[in-house]
């Protein structure tokens, strides 16, 4: 589990809940034959539970795991938390969209303002195009399409476990391009030393080889 949530050439954030769950699942399907065997059972679980159950409500955690095309909102133990992260991520691209459209907004107004003049000696001509166009009221709201697209997202073809999600969101970047983004943000890896203790290993391992190819005398002059 530790040598998973370590590595560096694929996310591992999203990693966290579904191996948890995973863990937990294996510790409960173990029938040890001894009391000891089963309060060991139970210890492991106690502690297991305490230090990452917690993860499966964090905001950050369940983003990423409801955004791995490999898991989704199956990777979780709990609907409930299932459905608050799929909530979550509705709320953050709702905001995201509502700050380009304001974005937006603002330039088509620059814009407008610009090319008044230039078309209104025309207006006369589309003023019963322009009234109709006025009346037409759409159905779809930036709300509803949103739904529209994370219910797309969720009915897709779960990822196979051992295949990259980066990939996966690279192939489907123009078909869900707002939910992409937020991919970029929340499939990440969580930090840790686990590089820097391979390498101090490693470097470790290369002393040592040449202490014993060299003696440690010699090595010592060498090295310092």
């Amino acid at each position: 589990m530790s040598t998973t949530l370590s590595a560096e050439k694929y996310p591992t954030l999203s990693l966290v809940i579904p191996l948890f769950h995973g863990f937990e699942y294996t510790i409960k399907q173990t029938t040890p034959s001894t009391e000891i065997g089963k309060s060991l059972q139970l210890k492991i679980l106690e502690v297991v539970t305490r230090r990452l159950g917690g993860y499966e409500s964090n905001k950050t955690v369940a983003k990423s795991t409801f955004l791995d095309p490999r898991f989704k909102k199956i990777g979780f133990g709990s609907e409930d938390n299932a459905n608050n992260a799929q909530k979550w991520i509705t709320e953050e691209l709702s905001q995201n969209i509502l700050s380009n459209q304001t974005m937006a907004h603002s330039t088509l107004e620059s814009a407008n303002s610009e090319s008044l003049n230039l078309h209104a000696s025309t207006e006369g001509i589309w003023a019963h195009f322009d009234s109709k166009v006025t009346n037409i009221k759409s159905h779809s709201t930036p709300g509803s399409l949103l739904i529209l697209m994370v219910r797309q997202y969720l009915e897709m073809q779960p990822l196979p476990r051992t295949e990259n999600p980066l990939e996966w969101w690279r192939r489907y970047k123009t078909t869900l391009p707002e939910m992409y983004d937020l991919a970029a943000k929340y499939l990440l890896h969580p930090g840790n030393f686990s590089s820097i203790g391979r390498n101090f290993s490693k470097a470790g391992q290369l002393t040592c080889s040449r202490r014993n190819r060299l003696g440690s005398k010699n090595v010592d002059k060498i090295i310092f």
